[in-house]
């Protein structure tokens, strides 16, 4: 089930076509960006979704589908796919074909067409950074639907590359390699705080698990019971 089509897609998602999705995307971002550069591995994403996904479950970007199809649903599960690229959700729904999929062609920084507490559980897996704002206040929108349409007491997981906050450790290349992202469109998180990061998820949630690896932050909550 699709909804209709959002507007223009940004630089961040335009670049995820089928070649680049097929014979880049997990090798480049998962394996090599994440552990080399970023210093975050794949398998530490990995565990979160094992650990935190929910039977009827709504993933924000979700890429080719690569961290669902590793975190293991259980048979019967219900997956929600929501991205302004429709060329992720098509190669998702492929992957994802053993499960009952919905895919929505939409802007998460717009009103996601969910019904309110709908879904048992919320992934924004190495999204936040991708989305246009000056800081983590200005995308606060995302947190705000993730509260609205999750269950209470559902959860609400997620990792984001920050540019600054306690904990970070940027390496000369993750800072180039953010720089460049930034200058292209890929990325917008030049004002990306790990410490307002942590704030705004502790104001819409409880049960806030949050730590920063190398430069990405990991975190996990609980919608209000």
């Amino acid at each position: 089930m699709s909804s209709p089509a959002p507007p223009a897609e940004r630089p961040g998602s335009r670049i995820y076509r089928p070649w680049l999705l097929r014979l880049v995307y997990d090798l480049v971002v998962l394996r090599l960006s994440c552990r080399m550069v970023w210093g975050c591995p794949e398998k530490r994403l990995v565990r979160e979704y094992r650990e935190h996904i929910g039977d009827v479950h709504l993933d924000i970007g979700p890429g080719p589908g690569t961290l669902l199809v590793k975190a293991r649903p259980r048979p019967g599960a219900v997956l929600h796919l929501l991205d302004l690229n429709p060329e992720p959700l098509r190669m998702s729904e492929q992957r994802l074909a053993a499960f009952t999929v919905h895919t929505y062609h939409a802007d998460a920084l717009a009103p996601w067409p969910l019904e309110d507490a709908s879904v048992g559980s919320v992934g924004l897996s190495l999204v936040v950074h991708t989305l246009p704002g000056k800081d983590i206040a200005a995308k606060a929108h995302v947190l705000d639907e993730a509260a609205r349409v999750a269950v209470p007491g559902g959860r609400v997981f997620g990792s984001t590359v920050v540019s600054s906050g306690e904990g970070l450790r940027m390496a000369w290349p993750a800072r180039r390699l953010s720089d460049a992202y930034n200058r292209a469109g890929i990325f917008d998180n030049r004002g990306d705080d790990a410490d307002d990061l942590r704030r705004e998820l502790e104001v819409r949630f409880t049960d806030v698990r949050f730590r920063v690896h190398g430069t990405v932050a990991v975190w996990s909550a609980r919608t209000p019971a």
